[in-house]
């Protein structure tokens, strides 16, 4: 009895660091708000679901169609949750993406202790998972829920699958059905865990029970990948044009010289976790690089053939192996983990830090191992502490780099090969994003507004100088707008609305009968009475009127763009 009440204190005392050091390294991405990327659209901001009034129907709806261009219901209904509990407050948001974080270290945790038998080994590739700076794009980000959500059933689904080998046949058949629909569940946020059967099938193989369990093992795959294939099938469609771009065409030479580059630059990021960005530039060559030859090939050819030789010599033994084992299940979760993103299916997103949050398993794992065994006590410790330390420091430095669109875009431009131009857009765009209407002005002011040819920016620009209190500069803008662009109905209704707004309604009917061609009888109908409601004061009537009219115009804007 005291053995196993000790053992719980034990337990008690990992998971309390592991908490802690969650908590402490990400407690300051609370103050973090929401951002013009991706926060804006039907993620988070113009999500559908996000009502006061919410019913069954809204999940009937959300598991029917792809909400953002890909398939992911779990995901998008999350935030429902969030705005339930917390309305629209960010703290509240991001709150839950740090609890999702230390969710899944416990869980890791949990799935480690239990594949090596070894508490230490697994505390410690869990406190460097948890802190690697790798991660804060996912935790720190809003949007990246997708990352620490989708791993929350991953995770899950592995730690039950892990339980149940130790069960009689029905009660592994229940796990691995178990296991499967968390999957499953993971699969609705982010298909890319879908490569978790692949990471499961190299510890059944190289740290798995001797003799290989090969009927139970066979049961598992069969049920869990049969299972995402039929997945597939049925939400691929949904996905294409969006999350899968097939007018994508590269050639063997290009798709090889991607997938080269990309697992080198991710080698890179998580071996060096410095200068981390939003963004990074890869291009796309038809050219095998010298390095490509020298380097990666020999790497990953390496790595393949030391996986395969480790799973071939863990087969002929009668007993489990350790280290040399664990670290080539260390490098094939690296690489399984990464496979998704080497443009398998053409894409057009190839690189970003929150990629690497399945494969920095297999990197935390196999950094512990070699640290483990430093012979010497307090040398292994040091090591161990001050790797935890800076990984831990630099997380912190990154994570104010998300606080709001502004500090984000000053950072990720500063970090990339984008013109003088390209900056001030950004900026401005960021600035209006956040109120800043001043400030806004003056980095449109500095990219020169005559040089923007995007009749829509030019529209968000007049905006925003008329927000800014600058109304000369704003109609002026919108009236060269409009006779650069004469067939952009939008910035003719608002300069309508500017006039009717200043009571200038005159030039409001002026304008109505020079372009009434460009209107359809409803919305001319509804311009004219909506000068009616605001002369006569009717304004329940009249923003009743111009919230109808706004609909009308950008819905029959968005259909002509299309």
């Amino acid at each position: 009895m005291s053995i196993n009440r000790n053992y719980e204190v034990k337990q008690g005392w990992e998971l309390i660091i592991i908490l802690s050091l969650c908590v402490l390294v990400y407690f300051n991405s609370m103050g973090n708000g929401f951002l013009n990327f991706d926060d804006s659209d039907n993620r988070i901001l113009q999500n559908p679901f996000l009502t006061p009034s919410w019913t069954w129907d809204h999940v009937k709806t959300a598991f029917s169609q792809a909400t953002t261009q890909y398939y992911d219901p779990v995901y998008i209904l999350s935030y429902a949750i969030d705005f339930h509990l917390w309305g629209m407050n960010p703290a509240g948001f991001h709150m839950d993406n740090l609890f999702l974080h230390a969710a899944n270290s416990i869980l890791l945790f949990w799935v480690l202790r239990a594949l090596t038998g070894k508490r230490s080994l697994a505390l410690l590739a869990v406190v460097l998972f948890a802190v690697h700076p790798i991660h804060v794009e996912s935790v720190a980000w809003a949007t990246s829920r997708k990352d620490v959500l989708s791993h929350f059933f991953a995770f899950a689904s592995f730690l039950v699958y892990v339980n149940g080998k130790q069960k009689t046949r029905g009660g592994y058949m229940i796990c691995v059905v178990a296991a499967t629909l968390l999957l499953l569940l993971g699969m609705m946020v982010k298909p890319t865990v879908g490569v978790l059967p692949a990471v499961i099938l190299m510890s059944d193989l190289l740290m798995g029970a001797k003799p290989v369990p090969w009927k139970r093992i066979f049961f598992y795959q069969t049920v869990c990948l049969g299972s995402l294939v039929i997945y597939m099938f049925l939400t691929f469609p949904m996905t294409l044009g969006g999350a899968v771009k097939p007018e994508i065409h590269l050639s063997p030479v290009e798709h090889l010289g991607l997938f080269l580059d990309l697992y080198g630059f991710f080698v890179k990021l998580i071996l060096f976790p410095v200068n981390l960005s939003a963004f990074y530039l890869i291009n796309v060559s038809g050219t095998i690089y010298s390095v490509m030859v020298l380097v990666y090939v020999p790497c990953l050819v390496a790595a393949v053939y030391w996986i395969f030789s480790a799973i071939l010599r863990s087969l002929k033994e009668r007993t489990m192996l350790d280290g040399n084992s664990q670290l080539a299940w260390a490098a094939a979760t690296y690489l399984f983990g990464l496979l998704p993103f080497t443009n398998i299916l053409p894409r057009t997103i190839y690189l970003a830090d929150r990629y690497e949050y399945l494969a920095s398993v297999g990197f935390c794992f196999a950094v512990s191992i070699l640290l483990l065994e430093i012979n010497k006590a307090g040398l292994r410790v040091s090591a161990s502490g001050a790797l935890i330390v800076l990984y831990s420091v630099l997380s912190m430095d990154r994570i104010p780099v998300w606080k709001n669109s502004s500090t984000l875009w000053a950072d990720t431009d500063h970090k990339r090969n984008i013109s003088r131009l390209e900056h001030h857009k950004n900026m401005a765009n960021a600035y209006g994003f956040e109120g800043q209407w001043g400030k806004a002005v003056q980095e449109y002011e500095s990219a020169g507004i005559d040089n923007v040819t995007d009749a829509e920016t030019l529209l968000r620009i007049s905006k925003i100088y008329m927000t800014a209190g600058q109304k000369e500069q704003a109609e002026q803008l919108l009236e060269k707008t409009i006779n650069r662009y004469p067939q952009f109905f939008p910035a003719i209704h608002e300069l309508m609305m500017w006039n009717i707004g200043s009571k200038e309604y005159r030039k409001a009917e002026d304008l109505l009968r020079y372009y009434e061609d460009w209107f359809e009888e409803k919305e001319s109908v509804n311009i004219r009475n909506l000068i009616r409601y605001d002369k006569e004061g009717d304004l329940e009537q009249a923003s009743l009127v111009y919230r109808n009219l706004q609909i009308e115009i950008w819905k029959r804007w968005s259909h002509v763009r299309k």
